[in-house]
């Protein structure tokens, strides 16, 4: 098990439902940002815990995708987390780090699959984070592989950066910069793409919003510097 991966403690049955035990969090990485530290100091030490907790995080992402244990199988799989985002990643305090560890957790979405069936699965069957829902889920005939974990992973990245750099308050106006009405159904929402139809009205592409290019990545420059340095 990944120590950026949930542990389930225990299961039981009661009246025929199952029921999980984890760890008890100090909150979600959202309620981190919010409340705990939401206009961080930019030092070396938080850039560092940071960049550990980004490489933790995808660590684990890599122990979903590529299981270790198999042994037993006789035919091998692969598997997609298929929800990460800030709610499903969990904060708790820890004597290895005085800021804390975040946590993947939260499976219920996650599936396995083989090596004929990982990539068949259609986008448009999967729920997912509004928010951070990858493009395949919305292109027609879009299909879903562990690709999907990477999309999140990137978005929710990004957000981290972006409270690094300006706290939670610039999370939130990041928020509010990218949302725009969606053209498959007339609501906004703020997530990182948008959709443009093909002339001749055969399909839509999906590129990523001027908003996450343009505005957000004029603060980030700072934070990129700092890892550099260190």
């Amino acid at each position: 098990m990944h120590e950026h991966l949930v542990t389930l403690l225990a299961t039981y049955i009661l009246q025929e439902n199952y029921y999980f035990i984890f760890p008890c969090a100090d909150g979600t990485l959202d309620d981190y940002w919010e409340s705990t530290e939401r206009s961080p100091t930019i030092d070396i030490a938080t850039v560092r815990w940071v960049s550990k907790q980004l490489l933790g995080i995808m660590a684990a992402t890599d122990a979903i995708h590529e299981p270790r244990n198999q042994q037993n199988l006789l035919v091998k799989r692969y598997g997609r987390h298929g929800d990460i985002k800030p709610d499903n990643i969990l904060w708790f305090h820890s004597t290895k780090d005085p800021k804390g560890i975040l946590i993947i957790s939260d499976m219920g979405l996650t599936s396995f699959n083989r090596d004929t069936s990982r990539s068949n699965i259609p986008g448009s069957r999967l729920p997912g984070a509004p928010g951070y829902r990858p493009p395949e889920c919305e292109v027609k005939g879009g299909t879903v592989n562990r690709s999907f974990d990477i999309w999140t992973l990137g978005c929710l990245f990004l957000e981290l950066c972006t409270w690094l750099c300006g706290g939670y308050d610039l999370i939130e106006e990041f928020s509010r910069c990218r949302s725009s009405v969606f053209i498959l159904t007339g609501t906004i929402n703020n997530i990182f793409f948008m959709l443009k139809e093909i002339q001749g009205g055969t399909g839509y592409v999906a590129q990523v919003k001027p908003q996450v290019t343009n505005v957000c990545f004029r603060k980030l420059p700072y934070f990129l510097t700092l890892l550099i340095v260190l």
